[in-house]
C-alpha cells in the first residue's frame, strides 16, 4: 500500500516539474555577450592605425634571403598614438604604478602594468577585451625591432 502512495507522488511530482515554465537565468551565466553591453572600448585599433609598420630587414642563410618580422617605421610615434588613443588608460597607469611619462623606452613597464590590472576582476579594465587585443597587438609589432636584433645577431 504504501509503494502504491509513494508511486503515485512521484508521478504527482514528476507532472507538477514537467508542467513549470522552464526558464534560462543569465545571473549565473558568464556569458560574452552580455559583457559588451558594458564594456567601454567596444573599437578594436590594428596596429597599423598607430603608425606606419614595414618589413625592413633581411637575412641571409644557405643562399636565401628570408624577410624578418615587420616594425614600427618610427617607434616614438607610434607610441605617442598609442597613447593619444587610449590616454586615460595610460593615465591611470601611470598614477597606478608611479610611472614616467610613456615613450618607446619605457613602453614595456606599462605594458606589463596594464596586463597586472587587466588582470584583477575589480579593476575597470578587467572585462575590455577590446582594449587588450588593441594594446596586446600593438606590442606584438612594437617588440618586432628586439626580434630581429636577435636574429641578426645569431
Amino acid at each position: 500500500m504504501l509503494l502504491k502512495i509513494t508511486k503515485k507522488l512521484v508521478l504527482i511530482y514528476t507532472l507538477f516539474l514537467l508542467c513549470l515554465p522552464l526558464n534560462v537565468s543569465a545571473d549565473w551565466n558568464d556569458d560574452f555577450d552580455e559583457l559588451s553591453i558594458d564594456s567601454l572600448y567596444q573599437t578594436f585599433y590594428s596596429p597599423q592605425e598607430f603608425g606606419e609598420i614595414q618589413v625592413t630587414k633581411q637575412i641571409q642563410f644557405l643562399n636565401l634571403e628570408s624577410d624578418l618580422y615587420p616594425e614600427f617605421t618610427n617607434r616614438e610615434a607610434a607610441v605617442k598614438s598609442l597613447k593619444e588613443t587610449f590616454p586615460n588608460v595610460f593615465e591611470y597607469l601611470r598614477y597606478e604604478y608611479d610611472l614616467t611619462n610613456l615613450t618607446a623606452s619605457n613602453f614595456y613597464d606599462y605594458y606589463y602594468s596594464f596586463l597586472d590590472s587587466a588582470s584583477e576582476s575589480d579593476s575597470i579594465y578587467y572585462y575590455e577585451h577590446s582594449l587588450f587585443d588593441s594594446i596586446t597587438s600593438f606590442k606584438d609589432i612594437f617588440e618586432n625591432n628586439e626580434s630581429n636584433d636577435e636574429i641578426e645577431f645569431f
